[in-house]
C-alpha cells in the first residue's frame, strides 16, 4: 500500500486463528490462495527437508531504510523493544516477474521462485506460536518517499503516539519501504517473540521455525526463464528437464519452468 493509504496503525486477529493477527486492516485474499518467495533453491530444500520455515532477522536486510526504526532505543515513550524475525514475500508474481528474476539473481546460486500457501502457512505458525511463545502479524509493505521515511520523528503521528505507543506502531514502522521498491508488491509475516527484548547480536541471521514435514506449505516450485530462440522450441533442454525431475523427486513439490521469455506468435497481416 502507499502511505497515502495509511490511516491509523492497529491489529485484530485475523480470522479463525488464535495467534495471528493482521495488521493496520490486511486481509486474507479472496481471488488467490498463495503468495511466492525467490531464493536459492538450496535455501528450499533444506526447509522442506527439515520440515521448516526460514524467518530472518531485519539486521540482514540490506535497504538502510528498512532497518532505520530496528532497535532504536524508545524508552523515551516507554516502549521496550520485541525480538522479532521475518518472512517477506510478494502477492503479484506476474506484474513483477522480470524484475524480480534480475534482482535475486546472485553468483553461484540458482535462484528459484517458491510458491506458499497463506493460509496453510498460517495455520501452521498459529498451531505452535503458544508452544514457542510468539505471536504472529502480517501485513502489506508500506510504500513512501526517501524523504517522508528521513522525516519520521517522535514527533510524529500516527507512528509515534508518546502515550500509547505499542507493537503495532512499531510494526507498522518496520512495514515501512521506499517508493523504489514499490514494484515488489510486498507482504511481511512478522514473527513477536513474547517476553524477549531485542538484543544486540548482530550476527544472528535466521530463525528457523519447526512446522513438520507432513505441513505442504509450499505448492510448487517455478524455475527460471530461459529464453526459447524458435517457435518450435518447446520442449525444455535435456539438462533443464534432468533438474526439474531430479528436483521433483528429490522434494516431492510440484516443479514447473518459467516461460517469461518465451518467443510470441508471428504477427500476420
Amino acid at each position: 500500500m502507499l502511505v497515502s493509504e495509511l490511516k491509523s496503525c492497529y491489529a485484530q486477529l485475523l480470522g479463525d486463528f488464535k495467534n495471528i493477527y493482521g495488521l493496520n486492516g490486511y486481509k486474507l485474499p479472496t481471488n488467490k490462495d498463495s503468495y511466492h518467495k525467490y531464493q536459492p533453491l538450496r535455501y528450499i530444500e533444506d526447509d522442506i527437508k527439515n520440515g521448516e520455515i526460514t524467518f530472518v532477522f531485519p539486521n540482514v536486510w540490506e535497504d538502510p531504510y528498512e532497518k532505520r526504526f530496528y532497535k532504536k532505543n524508545y524508552q523515551n515513550i516507554n516502549f521496550c523493544v520485541p525480538e522479532i524475525c521475518c518472512l517477506c514475500l510478494t502477492t503479484k508474481q506476474a506484474q513483477n516477474e522480470d524484475a524480480m528474476w534480475k534482482v535475486y539473481s546472485q553468483p553461484n546460486e540458482y535462484i528459484v521462485r517458491a510458491q506458499i500457501k497463506i493460509a496453510d502457512l498460517l495455520s501452521a505458525l498459529d498451531g505452535i506460536a503458544s508452544k514457542n511463545h510468539f505471536k504472529v502479524y502480517i501485513g502489506e509493505a508500506i510504500y513512501a518517499e526517501k524523504k517522508y521515511i528521513n522525516g519520521i520523528t517522535l514527533a510524529t503521528q500516527p507512528y509515534f503516539p508518546t502515550n500509547n505507543f505499542s507493537i503495532e506502531n512499531y510494526l507498522t514502522l518496520m512495514l515501512l519501504k521506499r517508493i523504489s521498491y514499490q514494484y515488489e508488491n510486498e507482504v511481511r509475516v512478522f514473527i513477536v517473540f513474547e517476553n524477549k527484548q531485542a538484543g544486540n547480536n548482530l550476527n544472528e541471521k535466521t530463525y528457523k521455525v519447526p512446522i513438520g514435514t507432513n505441513t505442504p506449505i509450499i505448492s510448487s516450485i517455478l524455475l527460471p526463464p530461459y529464453k526459447i530462440l524458435t517457435l518450435t522450441d518447446k520442449v525444455l533442454s535435456e539438462g533443464e528437464c534432468s533438474r526439474k525431475k531430479l528436483i521433483e523427486k528429490e522434494l516431492k513439490v510440484k516443479v514447473k519452468q518459467s516461460r517469461l521469455y518465451s518467443t510470441c506468435k508471428k504477427f500476420i497481416i
